[in-house]
């Protein structure tokens, strides 16, 4: 039974937070009020209520896109961001360390300033300037470290062990985090009906979106079937979710860094494993197209915000009506300005091609 509480003192007067029994033990009604709780502890930090976009794909489809890329610093990772840092201070602790690819990372910077907290921030040498940019304030130093987030991760793990007075926070491998980033599908659930959509799909890096999502659906909407999406170039989801066990996968480049996770967490996966319906791979390619259909209707997300809608594109409105986390909008315009020129040279030799195919044939036919 849920029955401690810790108090706190989160910028706002005292708070009950409730604590983090093992998730996989709860039942319906204890997993939704626990996410409740987490979800009322968010809204006086100013957190959540992001809105939806609707889209037609194919001839028959309709996609629900929940718009995290409308949040105060552009992610969805700001919410785990907030409730690690309520944690922390729940535990006592004033000072926090953490690795990032850019967005769980702006999110501390953003808790810090509204809770009065202090982080420094582990962050790969690859991750885009704009990303690294937008962590530094107030209470956060930006450490960069190591060539990918297993590394970068690595050394804050190992700060935090050499420097007791900081505490670790996890981007998606904890029991805060898990809730916090699930506050996504709870605000969806409430702002759809049960007819809306059968599926949602969800990007995958480390495993706490999708593993919050499928809890807030396993909760409120468990006729709902939750599935997971991560690339090629970072596959480890994927293959653990076909191979029953986690397994470690070095990462690739890709355009899509936010997800770029080389392993499941080892909380997340239990999860994950038990209430995601499946889990799919996306190429380079189509999360470029994604980025580019969302372009077009006025949406500008990065490659990890793309993902899920990339695995909608693909099946063309053979679900009918589905929803799709948009997960962030974290993207130069330089950057966003080469996806676009790509996927508008590559449909352009598309149709060169096919129309040169079509000449061909007709030439073919025309021959005595």
């Amino acid at each position: 039974m849920i029955t401690d509480r810790v108090l706190l003192n989160a910028g706002s007067g005292s708070t009950s937070v409730p604590p983090f029994p093992d998730l996989a033990q709860l039942d319906r009604q204890e997993v939704g009020h626990l996410m409740r709780q987490w979800q009322a502890l968010l809204v006086p930090l100013g957190i959540g209520g992001t809105p939806l976009s609707r889209g037609r794909v194919g001839r028959q489809g309709e996609v629900i896109l929940k718009r995290e890329d409308k949040t105060g610093t552009g992610s969805y990772k700001e919410r785990g961001a907030a409730t690690a840092v309520l944690n922390a201070k729940a535990r006592g602790y004033d000072l926090g360390v953490a690795a990032s690819t850019g967005n769980f990372g702006r999110g501390i910077r953003a808790a810090c300033e509204k809770c009065g907290f202090s982080a420094t921030i582990f962050v790969p040498t690859s991750t885009p300037g704009n990303k690294v940019d937008a962590l530094r304030g107030a209470g956060v130093t930006v450490k960069p470290y190591g060539s990918d987030f297993t590394e970068a991760h690595r050394e804050a793990v190992g700060y935090a062990a050499v420097h007791p007075d900081h505490y670790l926070l996890e981007p998606y491998n904890s029991v805060p985090t898990i809730l916090g980033q699930g506050t996504v599908a709870l605000e969806l659930i409430d702002q759809t009906s049960v007819d809306d959509y059968s599926v949602i799909f969800v990007p995958i890096g480390g495993g706490g979106l999708v593993a919050g999502t499928a809890l807030g659906h396993f909760a409120f909407r468990k006729n709902v079937r939750v599935v997971g999406v991560c690339t090629e170039a970072a596959p480890a989801s994927f293959l653990s979710f076909k191979l029953g066990a986690p397994v470690e996968v070095p990462t690739q480049f890709s355009i899509a860094s936010g997800a770029n996770v080389a392993k499941l967490g080892d909380i997340c996966y239990p999860l994950i494993k038990t209430l995601v319906s499946d889990i799919l791979l996306v190429r380079e390619a189509e999360v470029e197209r994604a980025i580019s259909w969302l372009a077009a209707r006025g949406i500008r997300a990065e490659g990890a915000g793309a993902m899920a809608l990339a695995a909608v594109l693909r099946r063309k409105g053979k679900d009918h009506k589905v929803a799709a986390i948009v997960s962030g909008g974290s993207i130069s315009e330089a950057d966003h300005s080469k996806v676009l020129a790509r996927v508008a040279a590559f449909a352009a030799l598309s149709r060169r091609s096919n129309a040169q195919s079509v000449a061909q044939r007709g030439s073919s036919a025309a021959l005595p």
